[in-house]
């Protein structure tokens, strides 16, 4: 891929290049999952490709919470990932060293994440203390009211 059409934040992660390759493998081992099984190799697939979507859509989110979020659904696909090679490995599906190869890259892909998990959590605790956080604004005079034209809450 050449630098002009690597413009997105999402490009600049090593959790989302090897998330390709998860998405990779699980495609070529999700292939040779026998008929009458189709439906796990198509939750692998499922779960490959939305590793990557998820990292993608969490790098490209303005907000550390965001990020967080999506960072956390994507480290949850690669377990789900891992999961299902290694019940296709059990019902003796697939070839043993094409799973762990799997379970090997997504382990990689869900320690990255864990990784930007953590910066995310600094920067939104970072955040918090600051001034301009909408939560840490206090609720006295001059702060602005919800109630338009001073009305009063509603009683409870």
């Amino acid at each position: 891929m050449d630098e002009q059409t690597r413009r997105f934040p999402h490009h600049r992660l090593a959790a989302y290049q090897f998330s390709l390759e998860v998405a990779a493998q699980a495609k070529d081992l999700s292939d040779k999952v026998p008929r009458g099984y189709r439906t796990v190799a198509d939750q692998l697939l499922r779960a490959g490709t939305s590793t990557v979507l998820l990292i993608a859509e969490g790098a490209n989110r303005y907000t550390a919470g965001h990020k967080r979020q999506r960072f956390m659904e994507a480290r949850g696909e690669c377990g789900e990932v891992a999961a299902a090679a290694e019940l296709l490995t059990r019902l003796g599906l697939v070839p043993v060293d094409d799973a762990l190869r799997l379970q090997a890259t997504a382990g990689w892909v869900a320690a990255m994440l864990t990784g930007l998990f953590r910066r995310c959590s600094k920067t939104c605790r970072r955040d918090q203390r600051s001034e301009d956080c909408p939560r840490n604004r206090s609720s006295g005079a001059g702060a602005p009211s919800m109630y338009a034209r001073g009305e009063e809450a509603p009683p409870r």
